[in-house]
């Protein structure tokens, strides 16, 4: 998880700091925005539309900061020099199925396969699948896709 950050964000008002990116890192945020507002005085304001989001909305000084749950890219460090990440977390991507699953222990392979077949099926039991995933834009979709 990052933050990147600009002082010349257009959302100008003291008392409020506008956050904008990850919908993983705002839960984050979520945890300490009343010990935060009670330490400083400043509400936070978090818009969670995912990492790309985040990324445009620092890069056009349209937020105080920004959360991705993602690196950069070379083509966004080269688009938007100005912008700088400082690295405070790292997201884990984790698969959770039903406890009466009785798959036991999945491969790479087999996640790969379970991700990238058109209709995917458990490897033991060769039951199809119900495959949940982020939408494309967010940074943790991103992090799976290149792993």
């Amino acid at each position: 998880m990052f933050f990147l950050a600009n002082a010349n964000a257009l959302y100008d008002d003291e008392n409020t700091l506008f956050i904008e990116g990850s919908s993983s890192v705002a839960k984050l945020i979520e945890i300490s925005e009343d010990i935060f507002y009670e330490k400083t005085g400043v509400r936070i304001l978090i818009r969670a539309l995912g990492s790309d989001k985040g990324i445009i909305s620092q890069a056009k000084d349209l937020s105080d900061i920004a959360v991705i749950s993602r690196f950069l890219t070379k083509h966004e460090q080269e688009k938007w020099p100005q912008l700088e990440q400082l690295t405070f977390a790292q997201d884990a991507i984790i698969f959770i199925v039903n406890k009466n699953n009785p798959e036991t222990s999945l491969t790479m392979l087999q996640i790969q396969n379970i991700y990238t077949q058109n209709t995917p099926k458990w490897p033991n039991s060769h039951k199809s699948i119900k495959v949940l995933a982020k939408d494309i834009g967010h940074g943790t979709h991103d992090s799976f896709l290149e792993f």
